[in-house]
């Protein structure tokens, strides 16, 4: 037969926390990995931006289910041209939190 030997409540775990990894690898040339966690279910932009504070490209601009996730850049502008060698800020916003990072494409 079955017998228990004890009972709990039921246990809740909480949530992860948010958290981008640096891109890799760092500095780059084609291309780069940019990995990142999400705690929840929420909206996600991740975008990249040059030291002016253009934005240079979106790579990611969906809802997504929480778990560890990876977008590549291969180091191009929204427009489909070869951004230049540089410093560079990938942010990443999960809901109403955003994360930034620095990285340096060598062409």
């Amino acid at each position: 037969g079955r017998r228990t030997l004890f009972e709990t409540d039921p246990v809740t775990v909480p949530a992860g926390a948010l958290h981008l990894f640096q891109n890799h690898p760092n500095p780059f040339n084609p291309s780069t990995t940019i990995r990142y966690d999400l705690p929840e279910r929420c909206r996600v932009t991740i975008e990249v931006f040059d030291v002016s504070g253009r934005r240079i490209a979106c790579l990611v601009d969906r809802v997504q289910d929480p778990g560890t996730k990876a977008v590549s850049w291969n180091g191009s502008d929204s427009e489909g041209g070869q951004a230049g060698s540089g410093l560079y800020f990938y942010r990443l916003t999960a809901g109403k939190t955003s994360i930034s990072k620095k990285m340096i494409l060598l062409r």
